[in-house]
């Protein structure tokens, strides 16, 4: 079911200045009144500060963390009474639990010691306090979902056992990879938990066996990104981010369709909050902040930073922090009438639907079979199919949830990231006053390679996408902490410079990067530009597009951009996407126009062979080829810029890594699972698959003379 409502125009948000620096700004709790407020931020410290004067007024700091990599990760109980850090230390990653004073601060005089909640191996993902009892839930990167609970604070009756004040309700290392996050439900009877491969488990919390377990998520969308869900206060619906709308799941059925929330939202939602009555449900996504209420779009605040965490005050008031250190407190506004009830909406919606199958069986003929008339009438008006996203990609880089992994692998080698065991923001240091290691980026040539074949380059804060060309890489960074975004290229065999280095304009992003034997091309955003330089970073030339970007690909001389046709995503059943392929020392258009896909498919991946002849892969296993000149007749004659199909891959091609196209061939690395992707470090062998076009089992000469002519006429 759907709930979508009229449109409501943005205000900006008022951003004002943090309190912590540089790096993210965490809101852990705001006061009734909507004037205290309690932030963490990437120095290590927790402060309190008033909200209600421009700027904030910082009554309070305290040093938090005196960990080798800083503080992780952090959350305040509803009541504002209890705080929990993970931190990470010599031994890894360290979970405890502090007592909070009238004014938010730790250890004031005739508090407690703080006590310990864990510890764990890899990073501590996400901390979440039940909203009325001392149940906190910690997720992380391995897998584990792990329940901490002071029994002493526990009402007297079921439950207030003094028995082991901690449970594991998931042990990791499974196929589901690293938890993202996880919440208790306020009847502290289930407690959800979001998986890195994109699943959605229930767990009971009593004898801590699964309840439920759905995919909700695509495993790209999951990785390192936030993701943040939420309960509704009493209990009977869960909220769920990961797509530009929001989903509502009920508790009764977790399996039946969720309703939809949409509107607000250009991108995919990365967290959502309940006011603290359930009559307001917060949304965020990268570029906005979306309220709710009765399921209706209330409000939307347009913010020039990502927003990265939520505090409710009452229900008039809700903090949000940045990625960029700063913060806003939003006023809750407006009023709307109340929605009709389920019955009325359930009556509507039958009547509507028995007056379109009489209009339909009206249709039909007159001598058909009424109970077929009546089938046929039903089916005619079957609800349509869900629409679907193509999410955008770099092609032969796998996803950022591992530590290890393919920022690049193509014809022109490998580019592979490498990261402590922790990736540490820029403001983390070891003991000594040392910067931490922020990883390290080893780039194998397999042509064109220099003296050495392999070489290692340092990787630097926020290093997201990377590109491999002839002899030359290219880097892009989009850092979290409010600095600027840049492009760092390397080359093989240089004359005098080894590596160029170039600064984004404040506010744009490097959403996708591609590197050619002479250029370098990157598409950045909010605006749409499509940048392209030399290899020493000297500007060549500009375009705004118009649509967003799904890819970049290049070979030689030749650009190849696919972005999608401008128009909102949901009114479509399947990806509508175009391309454009760019002669750039010319600098001219060679052909643009529609890409073809498969029905209810999205691309994969894009790339050149090695006779420069563009190619696109869909999630259906199809491999089309570009022409950029037709045959001769009477075999074929077509116009540049045609797509045809030359190659169908096995079971959707679920279980290839393309890397390669030569000689007839599409080059893979296999994979042991369907949707697996290749593990850094181990030794891959390709597997060949040959070109052939569609044509029947019965031509194959006239196949392959059809294919050698297609070929000859595009290196002709």
């Amino acid at each position: 079911m759907q709930r979508s409502s009229g449109a409501v125009e943005p205000q900006e948000a008022a951003l004002l200045p943090g309190t912590h620096g540089a790096g993210a700004c965490e809101v852990l709790h705001l006061s009734d009144a909507g004037s205290r407020l309690i932030t963490s931020g990437a120095d290590g410290r927790l402060a309190g500060s008033d909200v209600t004067t421009e700027p904030p007024t910082r009554s309070w700091a305290q040093k938090l963390s005196h960990g080798v990599g800083g503080l992780v990760t952090s959350a305040v109980s509803l009541d504002g009474a209890w705080l929990a850090m993970a931190e990470e230390t010599d031994a890894g990653f360290q979970v405890w639990v502090h007592q909070l004073d009238a004014k938010g601060r730790v250890n004031a005089l005739g508090g407690q010691k703080p006590r310990s909640a864990g510890r764990f191996t890899l990073d501590v993902r996400h901390l979440c306090w039940h909203p009325t009892l001392p149940y906190l839930c910690m997720a992380t990167d391995d897998g584990k979902v792990d329940v901490w609970w002071d029994a002493s604070r526990l009402p007297e009756g079921p439950g207030s056992s003094r028995g082991p004040s901690r449970r594991q309700l998931c042990k990791g290392s499974g196929s589901e990879g690293g938890a993202r996050c996880s919440v208790m439900d306020p009847s502290a009877e289930l407690v959800a938990a979001a998986f890195a491969g994109g699943e959605l488990v229930i767990f009971g919390f009593q004898d801590s066996k699964e309840k439920y377990r759905g995919k909700f998520w695509q495993k790209s969308v999951m990785g390192k990104d936030r993701l943040r869900m939420a309960w509704r206060p009493d209990g009977k619906e869960l909220a769920l981010p990961g797509e530009p709308f929001v989903r509502l799941l009920s508790r009764d059925n977790f399996a039946a369709e969720p309703i939809r929330l949409e509107g607000g939202h250009r991108f995919s939602t990365t967290m959502v909050a309940w006011s603290r009555s359930g009559e307001l449900l917060a949304s965020a996504s990268c570029e906005a902040v979306a309220l709710w209420r009765a399921r209706c779009l209330l409000q939307v605040f347009s913010f020039a930073a990502e927003p990265c965490s939520f505090a409710w005050g009452t229900d008039e008031f809700l903090a949000v922090g940045t990625e960029a250190g700063s913060m806003a407190r939003l006023k809750v506004s407006g009023e709307m009438p109340l929605p009709k009830s389920e019955a009325q909406e359930k009556d509507a919606e039958l009547a509507k639907s028995e007056q379109v199958n009489e209009e339909v069986a009206d249709s039909l003929p007159a001598e058909a079979d009424p109970s077929q008339r009546v089938e046929r009438a039903e089916e005619a008006v079957a609800e349509p199919l869900k629409p679907m996203c193509q999410l955008s990609f770099q092609p032969g880089a796998s996803s950022s949830e591992h530590r290890r992994r393919y920022l690049a692998w193509n014809e022109n080698g490998t580019l592979k990231l490498q990261l402590p065991s922790a990736a540490p923001t820029s403001s983390k240091r070891q003991r000594g006053g040392a910067v931490a290691s922020l990883g390290v980026v080893e780039v194998e040539y397999s042509r064109e390679r220099g003296r050495s074949s392999v070489r290692e380059l340092k990787a630097f804060d926020g290093l997201a996408l990377g590109a491999l060309g002839p002899g030359v890489c290219a880097l892009a960074s989009n850092p979290a902490s409010g600095q600027a975004s840049r492009i760092v290229v390397h080359l093989a065999t240089p004359w005098q410079r080894p590596s160029f280095e170039q600064e984004l304009p404040p506010g744009e992003r490097v959403e996708a990067l591609a590197v050619g034997r002479s250029f370098v091309a990157a598409f950045t955003s909010p605006h749409r530009l499509l940048r392209i330089t030399t290899t020493s970073l000297v500007p060549l030339g500009m375009l705004a597009l118009a649509g967003d970007v799904v890819c970049l690909a290049a070979c030689e001389d030749l650009l190849l951009c696919i972005t999608e046709v401008p128009g909102p995503w949901e009114l479509r059943s399947e990806p509508c996407l175009e391309f454009s392929l760019y002669g750039v020392s010319n600098k001219e258009k060679l052909s643009s126009g529609l890409l073809p896909l498969s029905p209810r498919s999205t691309l994969r991946w894009v790339g050149f062979s090695a006779e420069a002849m563009p190619l696109a892969l869909d999630s259906s296993g199809v491999l089309r080829a570009m022409l950029l000149s037709g045959g001769r007749e009477p075999v074929i004659s077509m116009a540049p810029g045609t797509w045809l199909p030359v190659a169908e891959l096995e079971g959707s091609g679920a279980k290839f890594w393309p890397v390669r196209a030569e000689g007839g061939a599409l080059h893979c690395a296999e994979v042991a699972k369907a949707g697996d992707e290749p593990r850094v470090g181990a030794v891959q062998r390709l597997t060949e698959i040959r070109y052939k076009m569609p044509l029947g089992p019965d031509a194959e000469m006239p196949e392959r003379l059809l294919r050698q002519s297609l070929l000859s006429a595009h290196l002709a």
